[in-house]
């Protein structure tokens, strides 16, 4: 009876912490981004990790030199869409783009593998939707102060590089080691 008694409240621990863990999840790999009110608006309609389409939870985050919180955010709600993103130029109160500033610094966070991706490549695509125009040239550049009906259309490609595997070198370069420590343990 003890035994049933303590198996069910473990299992109701369980199933409290894996709901707290989730609501308290807001998909926030990124730090929330800076907040002017300077805005300029982005959006995309063909957004890859991996030449798979991106996948909701997963996010994509601008950053600019010198700035460790990002000046643009948004969490995949859509399945290789994201935006409207925001980009947050700097208001004079408040740090951000600067009017004409080279908007390179893209990252993805891959959401199903856990995967900080920093080689991502903007793709400039055919035409407009809507309100949303693509830019006559790369790199990005921040215009300005925006409203949201009008706004800028660029497509992401994130490709995530494999680390090096060092940790291969590490074990072959123990093996000596190894055997020479059972060898002796075995005599």
């Amino acid at each position: 009876m003890n035994i049933m008694k303590l198996k069910r409240i473990v299992c109701i621990f369980s199933f409290i912490l894996a709901l707290l863990s989730f609501s308290n999840s807001s998909y926030a790999y990124f730090a929330d981004p800076v907040s002017t009110t300077q805005l300029m608006w982005l959006a995309g309609i063909d957004f890859t990790i991996d030449g798979s389409p991106a996948q909701i939870g997963d996010e994509i985050a601008l950053f600019i030199p010198g700035l460790e919180t990002p000046i643009g955010l948004y969490v995949v709600d859509t399945a290789g869409q994201y935006g409207t993103m925001v980009i947050y130029g700097d208001d004079g109160t408040n740090p951000g783009a600067a009017t004409n500033q080279a908007l390179t610094d893209f990252r993805v966070y891959d959401l199903s593998t856990s995967t900080l991706i920093t080689n991502v490549q903007p793709v400039i695509p055919d035409g407009c939707i809507s309100v949303y125009c693509p830019p006559s040239s790369l790199p990005l550049r921040y215009s300005g102060s925006q409203t949201p009906s009008s706004g800028t259309l660029l497509n992401m490609q994130a490709t995530a590089v494999p680390e090096p595997a060092t940790s291969v070198l590490f074990i072959t370069g123990g093996l000596p080691f190894i055997y020479r420590f059972l060898r002796k343990k075995i005599k």
